[in-house]
């Protein structure tokens, strides 16, 4: 694993600091883009399926075009913060489809 590690069956805890990063850190179970709730996991794959450029996202919210950039590589390396993310969504979504 790169910058995560595992614990038990969860993965997203970061191995080092998240002080590493320049615009992202890691915030209770999630990445987000420092000092905003934006999670970078749902920003970076939103970008990705709707196929629009990167300063679309930045002036959307308002951060660096570095910041995109950076959010992006992140998750690039990343897959298994990804597929993380992505499950915990389905179990969400499951939850809430039995109500």
């Amino acid at each position: 694993m790169t910058d995560i590690e595992r614990i038990g069956d969860s993965v997203g805890a970061p191995k080092m600091p998240s002080d590493k990063y320049s615009y992202i850190e890691f915030v209770g179970s999630k990445w987000r883009f420092k000092g905003m709730r934006a999670n970078v996991v749902d920003a970076v794959l939103g970008l990705k399926a709707r196929g629009e450029d990167p300063t679309v996202l930045a002036n959307d919210f308002e951060i660096p075009l570095a910041a995109v950039h950076e959010a992006i590589k992140f998750v690039e390396s990343n897959p298994e913060v990804v597929n993380q993310h992505q499950r915990r969504m389905l179990k969400i979504a499951n939850e809430n489809s039995r109500r």
